[in-house]
């Protein structure tokens, strides 16, 4: 019995071996060669809030994209351009696409002031037709940028809620932007490590089945 017990315990700290060491997937991200970041769209088919939005990013190890440039914000919309990831034509003929990292600081004056999380400095704002219009008005600085198009979805920007409108539907993703790749290839060293641990496995697995024909009664 105690024989028996000293292989159970070597297996399982093989097994808790095995498992530590194997690689966590996360869902892969795009490089953009030309900022030096990774984006990831995340698709929410029920909507999302702003709010929840970022706090996900952010426990991601991310930030809710924040499209500097016409080309940053290409690469950007390439990611969201599939119909999945907008909402259904609203009944002012409008699309919502998804959430992006820039927020109003002030309230509506006609002229709000945006700001990115990512503390970039906002300049660069392709709004889409009438956009920024505020609706519904004195709703800052409760405003966030999605993407949006009037009866096409196209890469231009517009303000929504971010807790959305009544009567809208939220939008349905968004796009978080990493500093640092967030799906490193493992190292070399961690393939060692979980080769090593298959290889102790397999050794109790012999040292078992020799053990069994020893302990066998003979016949």
């Amino acid at each position: 019995m105690a024989k028996r017990y000293r292989i159970t315990s070597l297996c399982v700290i093989a097994c808790t071996l095995v498992l530590s060491c194997t690689p966590i997937v996360s869902a892969a991200a795009s490089f953009d060669s030309a900022t030096g970041k990774w984006y990831e769209a995340v698709l929410v088919p029920n909507g999302i809030t702003w709010g929840d939005a970022e706090a996900a990013a952010v426990a991601a190890g991310g930030y809710l994209a924040s499209p500097t440039t016409a080309a940053e914000n290409t690469f950007v919309f390439n990611l969201i351009s599939a119909p999945a990831y907008w909402t259904a034509l609203s009944i002012n003929h409008d699309f919502l696409g998804p959430w992006l990292g820039a927020y109003a600081s002030d309230d509506y004056t006609g002229n709000a002031t945006w700001q990115w999380v990512s503390g970039e400095p906002f300049s660069y704002a392709p709004w889409g037709a009438n956009q920024p219009d505020g609706y519904p008005q004195n709703s800052l600085p409760n405003q966030a940028i999605d993407y949006y198009d009037y009866a096409s979805i196209g890469s231009t920007w517009g303000d929504t809620p971010q807790d959305g409108v009544t009567g809208f539907a939220l939008p349905q993703g968004y796009v978080v932007e990493y500093d640092q790749n967030p799906n490193p290839v493992p190292e070399p060293e961690t393939y060692a490590m979980l080769l090593s641990g298959l290889g102790v496995l397999g050794f109790i697995a012999r040292r078992r089945r020799s053990l069994g024909k020893t302990l066998s009664p003979a016949g």
